[in-house]
């Protein structure tokens, strides 16, 4: 080789040997800055073989984890993760070097040497040597400081959610009970303890009594009326700042220290319920772990009360609100719109799901009398009283109302007639034989009352039909002595005959007899009509209690010589529909209620009660007014004298067409009118 040749291969050997120096000295100066990063790093880096053993790890990792680095010989990745994690990382490790894609950056927790919990979010890569997968590395951050803060943040964005939730909850809602039910639980789960108890000042402001708990027994110790002033409650009352206990046993203020010890119960806040002019209640925790309640917590417990307190303020004002509405402010009982209300949803109820139900009015006897007597006064005392001794007769599920001044109304679920009698029986029994002697014992007054009885569905299910029976029945026990109680079972064709008409012939001698004499005229009249057997028979019957309904009118106006006035007319125009409504209540045939109703209607509209006209009043009422007017033409009454028979025909051919059916008149008068003269004259018809 030339010695030219020599010197060029030297020159490059020169040139690569530097080259190399240099390669070397930038390696090694990678590496000393790799060694500096990886020893002085923040974040902990370590390998783990492919078998899970910890290889090599840096200082931040022996600092995190607690471990010296003799100890890394036999340390298993595993043993660092916390036991519920360990199948997400082991499975993620395990897919990864066995080369499938995975997440290679996640959040999980591992276990100091300590035992401490500590969060990291770890980023994983694989190592190679040599083109084969040896192991992988870890770069692992302790985030346990952020989500300690993150946890802070969700527990705070929690009590903010429970804040508003319970806030918007209350303040949509005006059923007291609710109100207070969600204060209470809500109020335990914003501050995270055992029991919440709320408390509420009594009508006077001296006395704390217990009106809802949470996780808590009413009957416990701790939840007695407690005064103002008296133990931590009366404190927070008269500070009117909330008060907290860290320990309830070495407070001497704390009255249940043996209750709170037998139930776990450590610490205790109580908070004032300031309302929108003054302090209401209070509401208070009480926790089984020691709890330092924190000046936020406080903040935020106290500004969730001054809500609560405003809701419980307005719960309690529409409460008020609507017992007034449905409360009779002189007796303290229901009111007749509450009655009306209970009665429509018992009759529903009992549509729906089967059952009776029961209603009994009442009507104090002479009461007008006893008012006029003692005065007002006296008369407010002794409605008081009766509806005080009502209400010992009734049942928690009975409504009682004052239905009007001296009327009381009594709801009776789940009672049938026979129920209800007895019941009334009772307390006109009751109050019959006490006396009512007045606050100061001046009076010595006896009182009695008349009552009704009417049930649902045997009655009907209509309230406004029902209650048109029950006064009618009503009516009738008044009109028939007072002091006694009818239901519709009282009222029969018999009871009709014996007792109500012979009540009538005691206030007007003429109604018995003419009764029975209509009966006559009309079912022969029926018959010369050609009506069947069954409608005679109805007409029969209608034509013996038509006048029933006279049992309301007074004898002087029955019996007055003179003209009525506008007042007496109304009355005397009222007895058919009393004595329709009267029949109603009867076992009586259904198709005899429009002839009684409509016997005193007339041809050419201008009757009553109703002014049909024509044929619109039914063929039965049509023949008994006909009836019923010549029997009242023949016979002397206090207004007029009586008309001879050829007269009565006289005005019954001239009110054809006007009072009386054409027909009618015509057969009445060429068939009927001279056989029933015969057979009158002979004594039997």
């Amino acid at each position: 080789m030339s010695n030219h040749n020599l010197r060029a291969s030297s020159a490059k050997l020169e040139a690569a040997s530097k080259k190399l120096e240099q390669k070397v000295a930038e390696l090694k100066e990678s590496e000393e800055k790799y060694r500096t990063l990886f020893e002085t790093a923040n974040d902990a880096i370590f390998m783990v073989d492919r078998e899970g053993y910890i290889s090599f790890a840096n200082p931040k990792f022996f600092k995190v984890m607690g471990y010296s680095p003799q100890q890394l010989e036999k340390l298993h990745f595993t043993r660092l993760v916390h036991p519920d994690d360990v199948s997400l990382v082991m499975d993620r490790f395990k897919r990864r070097l066995a080369g499938e894609e995975v997440e290679t950056n996640y959040q999980f927790r591992v276990l100091t040497k300590d035992k401490r919990v500590v969060y990291v979010d770890g980023n994983f890569s694989l190592v190679k040597k040599e083109g084969e997968v040896t192991g992988i590395q870890a770069i692992v951050r302790d985030i346990t400081q952020r989500k300690s803060l993150e946890k802070s943040l969700e527990e705070k964005i929690n009590e903010l959610k429970i804040l508003c939730d319970t806030t918007r909850q209350v303040a949509t809602s005006l059923n007291l009970d609710e109100v207070l039910s969600t204060i209470a639980q809500s109020s335990a789960n914003l501050l995270r303890v055992d029991g919440a108890i709320i408390h509420l000042l009594d009508a006077g402001g001296k006395i704390l009594e217990v009106v809802k708990v949470h996780n808590l027994k009413m009957d416990s110790p701790a939840l007695r009326v407690q005064g103002v002033g008296e133990g931590v409650l009366g404190r927070v009352l008269l500070k009117g700042k909330p008060i907290a206990v860290e320990d309830v046993q070495k407070d001497h203020h704390y009255r249940d220290k043996e209750w709170a010890k037998k139930e776990g119960f450590i610490s205790f806040l109580g908070v004032p319920l300031q309302g929108k002019k003054k302090i209401i209640g209070t509401l208070s925790f009480l926790s089984r772990r020691k709890r330092i309640f924190g000046e936020e917590e406080v903040s935020l417990t106290l500004t969730f009360a001054n809500q609560a307190a405003v809701a419980i303020e307005n719960a309690k004002l529409y409460e008020e609100n609507v017992k007034l509405s449905i409360t009779d402010p002189l007796t303290g009982i229901y009111n007749s719109r509450y009655f009306y209300d209970s009665l429509r949803r018992e009759i529903n109820r009992a549509t729906r799901y089967g059952g009776t139900t029961s209603v009994i009015m009442f009507d104090l006897d002479g009461f007008k009398n006893y008012n006029d007597l003692y005065g007002h006064q006296a008369g407010d005392y002794v409605l008081r009283e009766v509806a005080q001794r009502m209400l010992r007769y009734c049942r928690q599920t009975d409504v009682l109302a004052r239905y009007g001044g001296d009327e009381f109304i009594i709801l009776i679920p789940q009672t049938d007639q026979g129920g209800g009698i007895k019941l009334g029986e009772r307390i006109r029994l009751g109050l019959e034989e006490g006396l009512f002697t007045g606050k100061r014992r001046e009076l010595g007054y006896k009182v009695t009352v008349s009552g009704s009885v009417i049930t649902s569905p045997q009655d009907g299910d209509e309230v406004e039909d029902l209650m048109r029976k029950l006064d009618t029945l009503l009516y009738l026990a008044k009109w028939m002595g007072e002091n006694r109680v009818y239901s519709s079972s009282t009222i029969s064709l018999e009871f009709i005959q014996d007792q109500l008409l012979e009540r009538v012939d005691q206030k007007d001698h003429y109604t018995r007899q003419h009764s029975e004499r209509v009966a006559n005229y009309a079912t022969a009249l029926a018959r010369k009509m050609n009506l069947d057997k069954e409608q005679i028979e109805l007409i029969r019957i209608a034509s013996l209690v038509h006048d029933v309904g006279k049992v309301s009118i007074p004898e002087i106006v029955l019996n007055k010589p003179g003209k009525l006035n506008e007042e007496e007319w109304n009355l005397i125009c009222s007895h058919p529909r009393n004595s329709a409504e009267i029949a109603r209540l009867s076992p009586l045939p259904r198709e005899m209620i429009s002839l009684i109703l409509h016997h005193h209607e007339r041809w050419d509209s201008t009757g009553y009660p109703q002014g049909l006209k024509g044929e619109e009043i039914p063929l039965g009422a049509r023949i008994m007014g006909l009836a019923d007017a010549y029997d009242a033409m023949s016979v002397e009454r206090p207004y007029r004298g009586k008309l001879k028979p050829k007269e009565a025909i006289e005005e019954i051919k001239k009110s054809a067409g006007s009072q009386f059916d054409p027909t009618l008149v015509q057969v009445f008068v060429k068939a009927i009118l001279p056989k029933v003269n015969i057979s009158l004259n002979a004594g039997s018809f």
